[in-house]
C-alpha cells in the first residue's frame, strides 16, 4: 500500500470519526447550563468544526495512529442514573484520611453521593461547575478554556464543545492547604462504547500553596473499549506553587487523550507528577507557559507498558520571559511488544535572558519486542541561557545482573530489582503517602518474579 493511500484510509476514519461527534452536537444535554457554560461548549463545537483528527502527516502525532480510536463508533457519555456505590475500584483508591477534598466524577459526570467536600478551610474551594454561584462565575468566565486554544487541537474542542461538569479547585491569596485536593475520574462504560469528557480547572491565588492529584481508572470488570477525553488547566498566581499528580490507569481496550495547560506568573512554582500504569492507547499532550520572572517548574513522570500498549508523552515549556527554570525528567519501562513515545520541547523566546532549563529521557526495554521513539528538543532564541537535554535506551546492564547474581540472586530476581529501582526513583518523589504507597506496591508487584511479603526497606 502506497503512503498515498494511507493518508487517505487515514483521512477518511477521521471524517467518518468527526461526522459522528458533529451529529451528536445537537443532542448535548443543555438543560438549566448557566449562559458562560453555553458559550464554552459553542466555542468548543466551533473548533470541533474547523479541525481534524490528527495523523502521522504532523510532527507533533509523527510516531502516534490513533486509527483505532477512530474506527470505534463512540457515543458521548450521559449521566447514569444509578452511581456505582462502594466500587470496589473507587474504594481502592480513595484517600482515606489525606484528603481535604475528594470529588468524584463518573463517565464526566459530578457524583456527589461518592464525593467528599465538607470541611474545607476558609479560602479554599472545590465545588464542580454545576454548583458555581455568581462570585465563582467570575473565575470560570476568566480562565475557563483559555488556556487550551492557544494550541487548539480535536481532542480538546471535543472536550469543550460537549463539556457537562467538571471541577473547580481555588485557592486564595495566601492561603496554604496542607491536605492535598483529590479528583477522582471514574469510567463506566456499558454495552457500547463510550465516550466522556472530563475536565478541571485549578487557580491559585498570589503566594498560595496547593497540593492536587487526579486519578483515573474504570470501574472493576469494564470491558467495552471507551474514550476519556480529559482537560485540566491551571493559573498560578505570583508565588504560588502548585504539585499536581496525575495517574492513568485505564482499562487495557481503553483509549486516554489528555491535554494539560499550565500557566505561571512572576515567581510561581509548579511540579507536575505523570504517571501512567495502563490503557490501549495513551497520550498526554502536557505544555506550560512561564509568562513571569523567576518561574520554575519540574515535569517528573513514569510510564509503564505492555503487550500492544502505546503512551505517548508530549511535553512543552515555553520561556516567555527571563530569569526562569525548568527542568523535565520522564521514565519508560516498556514490555512485550508497546511502544513509547516522548517528546520534550523547549523554547527559550529572544527576551528570556538568563534561562536553566534541563531535559532527561530515560527508557529500559525489556523485550526486543518493544519500541521507544524520543525526541528532547531545544528551541533557543536567547544568548545568555543554560539548556540541556538528553536521552537514554537500553536493558538491565548485564554486568550489574551478574553481581547480583554472586548474592544469591537468580537472574529473575535481580532483572526485577534493577527493574523496580529505576522506576521507582520517580514514585518516590510523590509526597502524597497512600498514593505513594499505592503506586510503589502496584511497581513492586509487576516486576517482581517472586511476590514477597514485603518491600525492599527504604532509607
Amino acid at each position: 500500500m502506497t503512503e498515498t493511500n494511507v493518508l487517505t484510509e487515514e483521512q477518511t476514519g477521521s471524517k467518518s470519526a468527526k461526522d459522528r461527534f458533529v451529529a451528536e452536537l445537537d443532542q448535548r444535554d443543555g438543560v438549566q447550563l448557566p449562559r458562560w457554560f453555553q458559550e464554552v461548549r459553542a466555542d468548543g463545537a466551533a473548533r470541533v468544526r474547523e479541525c481534524e483528527f490528527p495523523h502521522y502527516k504532523e510532527e507533533d502525532w509523527r510516531f502516534t495512529s490513533i486509527k483505532p480510536i477512530l474506527r470505534t463508533p463512540f457515543t458521548v457519555a450521559k449521566a447514569l442514573e444509578r452511581v456505582p456505590a462502594g466500587e470496589p475500584a473507587l474504594e481502592q483508591r480513595r484517600f482515606p484520611e489525606e484528603a481535604a477534598a475528594e470529588l468524584v466524577f463518573v463517565n464526566g459526570y459530578f457524583a456527589p453521593e461518592l464525593s467528599k467536600t465538607g470541611g474545607l478551610p476558609k479560602g479554599v474551594t472545590v465545588i464542580p461547575f454545576r454548583q458555581a454561584d455568581s462570585q465563582h462565575e467570575g473565575l470560570l468566565r476568566a480562565h475557563l478554556d483559555k488556556y487550551v486554544t492557544a494550541r487548539p487541537n480535536m481532542f480538546t474542542a471535543l472536550n469543550s464543545a460537549f463539556l457537562q461538569d467538571g471541577a473547580l479547585v481555588h485557592i486564595a491569596d495566601g492561603v496554604k492547604l496542607d491536605q492535598p485536593v483529590h479528583l477522582i475520574h471514574l469510567s463506566a462504560p456499558g454495552g457500547e462504547p463510550l465516550a466522556a469528557f472530563g475536565r478541571v480547572l485549578v487557580v491559585a491565588g498570589t503566594n498560595s500553596e496547593l497540593r492536587v492529584a487526579e486519578s483515573h481508572f474504570p470501574a472493576a470488570g469494564a470491558s467495552v473499549p471507551y474514550l476519556n477525553n480529559a482537560v485540566t488547566e491551571m493559573v498560578l498566581g505570583e508565588g504560588a506553587a502548585v504539585h499536581h499528580y496525575k495517574v492513568t490507569e485505564e482499562a487495557s481496550e481503553a483509549f486516554h487523550m489528555a491535554g494539560i495547560r499550565v500557566y505561571q506568573e512572576p515567581e510561581s512554582v509548579f511540579r507536575s507528577h505523570n504517571i501512567t500504569l495502563s490503557g490501549r492507547i495513551v497520550r498526554h499532550d502536557l505544555s506550560v507557559e512561564l509568562q513571569g520572572e523567576g518561574a520554575d517548574c519540574q515535569l517528573n513522570g513514569l510510564y509503564l507498558t505492555d503487550n500492544e500498549q502505546l503512551v505517548d508523552n508530549y511535553t512543552s515549556i515555553d520561556h516567555a520571559k527571563a530569569h526562569c527554570t525548568s527542568w523535565i525528567g520522564y521514565k519508560g519501562v516498556l514490555d512485550g511488544r508497546s511502544r513509547g513515545v516522548f517528546t520534550g520541547h523547549v523554547m527559550v523566546r529572544p527576551d528570556s535572558q538568563k534561562t536553566d532549563s534541563n531535559q532527561l529521557n530515560s527508557n529500559m526495554l525489556l523485550s526486543e519486542n518493544a519500541t521507544i521513539d524520543t525526541k528532547p528538543q531545544l528551541e533557543i532564541f536567547a544568548d545568555d541561557v543554560k539548556c540541556t537535554h538528553g536521552s537514554t535506551t537500553g536493558g538491565p546492564h548485564e554486568r550489574v545482573i551478574f553481581y547480583f547474581r554472586t548474592r544469591g540472586m537468580t537472574e529473575a530476581m535481580a532483572r526485577g530489582m534493577l527493574t523496580y529501582g529505576f522506576a521507582s526513583e520517580v514514585v518516590d518523589q510523590i509526597d502524597i503517602e497512600p498514593l505513594r504507597h499505592r503506586l510503589d506496591r502496584w511497581v513492586f508487584d509487576r516486576y517482581s518474579p517472586e511476590k514477597h511479603t514485603s518491600l525492599p526497606e527504604k532509607e
